[in-house]
């Protein structure tokens, strides 16, 4: 486990260099330095107070010991704690991409045993189209249509926001607000664990312990149960614990598309700004979140399978 968390921390501090390097060395510089009503003088100025004529290692090493003591920095564009800003919008994409992976889970599963069930046939053949269909659609053209047909022209669901402004903001108008936006970004998660499911389901019932419980008469919904069903789940959980990132990035266009107000969007803004360091604290976080759900997936594997142990 000590392993692990090592290898973790050293994943987080390459993926900080490898972000800190690429945001300094594209082209341009913050928004704010490039203002038509900033002379260049003052430009120089802002630049000096900002920390941006040092050398690119010193910034850097400034940056991470502000990070070691608990700080993140200020942003260029807003003048806040990027702390403080990313506490604001962090609890809305994770409702955002929680209510996405519980979808994908609970429509997957009944979906890709389904599909093993009546493998070859016309079921069969309707779930992989369908699962083929969320694979390919691009996020941001499903997001569009979905508001225009359930927004636009039936007017049964709001077409963005979390919650109606000035109306009721109870758990009800909150729902309604996430049903779109948590479709979106389910979707991808939704097609693929359903094509794991069935490959899984399939793969375990042509194992010789589920053919004995055949052969020794056992009644249908335990064979399914007991034994195909809790074995194919376990090697779900890779596969969930692989698509946190996908859930990340898929919330991201879907936040912009759907004006939700999370980190996604959030990213997206201090992109366009050249917000070196919100884009540093957002990157750090993520990365720290991924990883995170990956030393889950292990530990879940070591509890759901014994035989599974950590190196």
């Amino acid at each position: 486990m000590l392993v692990r968390l090592a290898q973790a921390l050293l994943v987080l501090m390459l993926v900080s260099v490898i972000t800190f390097v690429i945001i300094h060395r594209a082209p341009g510089g913050p928004a704010i330095l490039a203002d038509p009503m900033v002379t260049r003088d003052q430009a120089r100025e802002m630049a000096r107070t900002l920390g941006l004529d040092r050398p690119l290692h010193v910034q850097y090493l400034a940056w991470m010991g502000n990070v070691l003591r608990g700080r993140l920095g200020i942003s260029f564009s807003t003048n806040q704690s990027v702390t403080t800003l990313i506490g604001q919008r962090l609890p809305a994409t994770l409702v955002l991409s929680g209510a996405g992976l519980v979808l994908a889970l609970v429509l997957a599963v009944p979906l890709g045993v389904l599909s093993a069930v009546r493998r070859n046939t016309w079921v069969d053949h309707l779930v992989s189209s369908v699962a083929m269909f969320g694979l390919s659609v691009p996020v941001f053209w499903l997001g569009l249509v979905l508001i225009l047909v359930f927004a636009v022209q039936l007017r049964w669901l709001p077409a963005g926001g979390m919650l109606t402004i000035g109306g009721p903001s109870g758990v009800g108008d909150r729902l309604t607000h996430l049903v779109l936006p948590a479709f979106v970004v389910s979707v991808f998660g939704l097609a693929q664990l359903t094509r794991y499911m069935r490959s899984s389901i399939i793969g375990v019932l042509s194992e010789d312990y589920v053919r004995t419980a055949w052969a020794k008469g056992l009644p249908r919904w335990r064979v399914w149960y007991r034994h195909a069903l809790a074995n194919a789940l376990l090697p779900m959980i890779t596969v969930v614990g692989l698509m946190l990132p996908q859930l990340a990035a898929g919330a991201a266009i879907t936040e912009t598309v759907f004006a939700w107000p999370g980190i996604g969007r959030l990213a997206i803004e201090a992109a366009f700004q050249r917000d070196y360091p919100l884009i540093m604290g957002i990157t750090l976080l993520v990365s720290a979140l991924v990883v995170a759900a990956n030393l889950l997936t292990d530990l879940a594997y070591v509890y759901l399978d014994p035989r599974v142990r950590l190196r």
